[in-house]
């Protein structure tokens, strides 16, 4: 067991997330454009969505993770935690029976590294290393998705409609993302995330909760994740957490320069 795991309580939920129903699409971007007033409404409910679900501190999620790699390459169960630094920090461990590491995954700025002791794959890379080798697993995305949630500068968008569902398109860098939302933004009761980026799709079905349940699928042929918060430890993980798997004497660039986690 990773030792910055010791104190950690985990979960013994049953993981399940069903597909969320999405808004009608017949008109979204129908009628007359949006003023001025609508553009800044739109971009004030944007920025409320993105500090609901952006760190602003270090903090550790607890997790039950069910997997489905690609191309039938194994189905796998797993508890463990993620443990997330705002200056650019994600790290996540989830354990197998008897306690092993079923799945590490290390990221610290523009750096990874990912490793699935079970089908023996282990790959550090950055954002040029060609999709291929990931084994259908969306690194990218879960930075994007733990570390800068919902970023992207809006280029449309539609105000609630009769049902409640609102909806952002984003550009995000090369990648164009579709969130669509049920309830206030604030606090959606349902959340539908596409993120279209170098001819894949990623899709995320949440029931709108920052600590919730999770359904993520990439197509074509791509990894099915579902996972189970129970909570989030507010504060410092463990320095050590975000130091390089394979150079545990080497702490995550910014974060050395930045306030650390306890030693222990």
């Amino acid at each position: 067991m990773m030792p910055w795991l010791g104190g950690l309580a985990l979960l013994s939920l049953s993981v399940g997330c069903q597909p969320l129903a999405l808004p009608r699409t017949g008109g979204i971007f129908a009628g007359e454009p949006p003023t001025t007033a609508e553009w800044r409404d739109a971009r004030r409910r944007l920025k409320t969505l993105q500090d609901v679900y952006a760190p602003t501190r270090s903090r550790t999620m607890n997790v039950e993770l069910d997997m489905k790699l690609a191309g039938g390459a194994g189905a796998m169960r797993s508890r463990g935690a993620i443990a997330v630094h705002p200056a650019g920090g994600l790290r996540i461990v989830m354990l197998g029976p008897g306690g092993t590491t079923a799945f590490d995954l290390w990221a610290c700025e523009g750096e990874f590294r990912l490793a699935i002791p079970a089908i023996d794959h282990v790959v550090r890379g950055d954002a040029r290393t060609p999709p291929e080798q990931l084994r259908g697993l969306p690194v990218e995305f879960l930075r994007w998705w733990f570390l800068a949630p919902m970023s992207g500068r809006l280029l449309n968008f539609m105000a609630a409609d009769e049902d409640g569902w609102w909806r952002f398109v984003l550009r995000d860098g090369e990648s164009v993302v579709d969130v669509r939302g049920q309830g206030p933004s604030e606090r959606p009761r349902s959340l539908h995330v596409i993120r279209h980026v170098q001819g894949a799709v990623q899709e995320v079905h949440s029931d709108g909760r920052a600590c919730g349940r999770v359904r993520y699928q990439q197509r074509p042929g791509g990894v099915v994740l579902k996972t189970v918060c129970e909570g989030w430890a507010t504060g410092h993980p463990p320095s050590r957490a975000f130091h390089d798997p394979d150079r545990p004497s080497r702490p995550c660039g910014a974060l050395s320069s930045s306030a650390r986690g306890p030693r222990d």
